[in-house]
């Protein structure tokens, strides 16, 4: 907790730096009050409970823009009640910091710190309809199903971009991420991840791009504590100003620090990005990996894909594919885990006041680190907003998420009605 308290203050103290430039400084003040229905509170196999909880959550942004930096200090503060299972109210926290400076046309460097402390590890996490850039952690895969005890996150990270010919540029990027838990029979963990990366375009059709990744890993019960190296080699061949073909070699090394065993993966994959406009993107590649392992060695196919598309009264993004990835930092840490799944979400304006969402994914994840462990979770979700004026909000969220498991007492099955009303003012407050 107090590591994640001086990081809170080392954003807010660059925060009051910007802000006293002289720049221009707006304030949004903000009143949620949400009222859920679950038939599954904490996620049982066997003895689902129903609960109904009511969260009033007040919050304000803060943000300072110029003509070199800018910043903004977003805090949310959460005071919920569980009506059948809870015996007093719980009060959560969320602030985040993203920060960016200018140093010249050329190079910029950006800080981002985020905090939460909360005690249901199944929240809403607002689409995402571009292409991922920069550092966006993806939630846990397990999830806690004991008691609503509170847990805190935090990560920070730091990149700076320097752009030395079209098109061509090298970063250096920080990320630290800290998991601590309120329940003592749940895994904390520290995570330490710097990577540099360059991509240069040798002419006008060629270019390589690669990046090195470190990873250091350390968990408090027993999880062994792992040092991950990564490094990624791509050719790129321009067909025309919004088609790019390529192909890309990805070399991982784990250095495990116990009893599990040291692994390497080598990935070959080949693929197109296109982007026709500034409204729709599509990347596509596919290959095959080998992971390394004393006595277990084995290989499988590789897909990526991922689009979206945004139109004049909506958007739509789908994803999805087949692979490997480390499923470790949540309730659980079950190692290398090789996986499908599919995903989609869109939203669409019905009129100026009603708008609608809808999410779906599905993945089978098969945890080769865990004794065969195999899960298949499921999500969907529908929403309506209305906007009754420029100031009031109101929303109504259905979702379902379920999780079938081979493993017993890892299934479940979770309902959960939302409606929630929003007071925030139509235009900041300005201070400069």
């Amino acid at each position: 907790m107090r590591r994640s308290a001086r990081c809170i203050a080392l954003v807010g103290y660059f925060f009051v730096l910007v802000a006293c430039a002289g720049y221009r400084t707006t304030v949004v003040p903000r009143l949620t009050v949400m009222e859920e229905v679950t038939d599954n509170v904490f996620l049982s196999s066997s003895d689902p409970q129903t609960d109904v909880i009511t969260s009033v959550t007040p919050g304000v942004t803060i943000a300072t823009t110029g003509p070199t930096a800018s910043s903004s200090l977003s805090y949310d503060s959460t005071i919920r009640d569980y009506y059948e299972t809870g015996t007093k109210l719980a009060t959560l926290h969320a602030v985040s910091f993203n920060a960016e400076k200018r140093f010249s046309r050329y190079s910029r460097v950006a800080l981002m710190d985020t905090f939460s402390y909360i005690d249901d590890p199944l929240t809403e996490r607002d689409p995402r309809f571009t292409e991922a850039d920069g550092a966006d952690l993806p939630p846990s895969e397990t999830f806690r199903r004991t008691d609503v005890l509170p847990f805190y996150m935090n990560t920070v990270n730091m990149r700076f971009n320097h752009d030395f010919a079209p098109d061509s540029s090298a970063f250096f990027n920080y990320t630290n991420s800290i998991l601590q838990n309120d329940d003592p029979t749940v895994e904390n963990n520290l995570r330490n991840e710097p990577s540099i990366g360059l991509t240069y375009w040798l002419n006008p059709r060629y270019g390589i791009e690669t990046r090195a990744i470190y990873t250091r890993a350390d968990f408090n019960l027993e999880s062994d504590p792992f040092n991950e190296y990564q490094w990624i080699l791509r050719f790129m061949r321009r067909l025309t100003r919004n088609l790019d073909v390529f192909m890309e070699y990805r070399d991982t090394v784990m250095k495990m620090e116990g009893t599990d065993p040291d692994y390497c993966v080598y990935d070959w994959t080949a693929g197109v990005d296109y982007h026709p406009s500034r409204t729709t993107y599509l990347a596509l590649s596919g290959g095959y990996f080998y992971r390394d392992q004393f006595e277990s060695s084995r290989g499988g196919y590789v897909v990526r894909a991922d689009m979206a598309k945004e139109f004049s009264r909506g958007r739509v993004r789908l994803s999805g594919g087949t692979g490997y990835r480390l499923t470790v930092g949540g309730e659980e840490n079950l190692g290398f885990t090789e996986f499908k799944e599919v995903s989609a979400v869109g939203e669409y304006e019905f009129t100026r006041r009603l708008s609608g969402e809808a999410t779906a994914s599905y993945a089978i994840n098969q945890y080769n680190d865990a004794a065969g462990r195999e899960d298949t979770p499921l999500t969907l979700g529908a929403g309506l907003s209305y906007r009754w004026n420029p100031w009031v909000l109101t929303r109504v969220h259905l979702a379902h998420r379920s999780v079938d498991s081979n493993t017993p007492g890892e299934s479940y099955d979770e309902n959960r009605v939302m409606f929630s009303i929003s007071v925030i003012p139509p235009r900041p407050y300005i201070l400069k």
